[in-house]
């Protein structure tokens, strides 16, 4: 465990230990992470807060000041502040709870998502996803979209409905490494066929 700690140097968990990394995961720069949160294994995050309620799935790739799942403001309170509720300002308000509204954020697997993303608390990225760099995902993003702007937007998808379908049942992310290990990964079709000549 001392030499896992000492890889994620850059990563500064919350407090109650409700988090869970599946090695390997990777942090380049700082990261903030707060509790109730899991990422999964070869993903990895350049910088950014993760906030709490926040599952990532394998292999994802998150860029450069992102966040993920920020917590919501009250907005039909006397004030949006949190001074109300204790919060950081540790007032004598804290008898009044604020509960976060809507679930926690969930992140696929083979995710991709570019530098200086927000993601609001709750939404769903679908597994294969791409979130192009700046991007505000206020919504859902489908499985293998590529999304960008503010508000996030579907450009085009990665490929075409019958390839997605066939990775989405294949979920090659569940699979041990040593079957996906040497794959010609820039032939999509011979992956697919490959993971399913080696999983049969």
């Amino acid at each position: 465990m001392k030499e896992y700690i000492r890889k994620i140097k850059y990563c500064i968990l919350g407090r109650g230990k409700k988090w869970s990394l599946e090695h390997p995961v990777r942090f380049i720069k700082e990261v903030k992470i707060s509790e109730r949160v899991s990422i999964g294994k070869y993903s990895y995050i350049v910088s950014g807060r993760i906030y709490s309620d926040t599952k990532i799935g394998r292999y994802c790739s998150i860029a450069e000041n992102v966040a993920i799942g920020a917590p919501n403001h009250p907005s039909d309170w006397l004030s949006t502040s949190p001074f109300q509720y204790g919060g950081i300002f540790k007032t004598k308000s804290k008898s009044i709870k604020h509960k976060e509204t809507g679930e926690g954020t969930n992140i696929g697997n083979d995710v991709w998502i570019g530098a200086n993303v927000f993601v609001k608390r709750g939404v769903k990225i679908g597994d294969g996803a791409i979130v192009g760099a700046g991007a505000i995902v206020v919504k859902d993003v489908p499985p293998y979209a590529i999304v960008v702007g503010n508000p996030a937007k579907i450009i085009k998808y990665r490929f075409d409905s019958a390839t997605i379908e066939q990775l989405l049942d294949l979920e090659w992310w569940n699979l041990d490494f040593e079957v996906i290990k040497d794959l010609p990964y820039n032939d999509i079709k011979r992956c697919v066929n490959l993971i399913n000549e080696r999983t049969k």
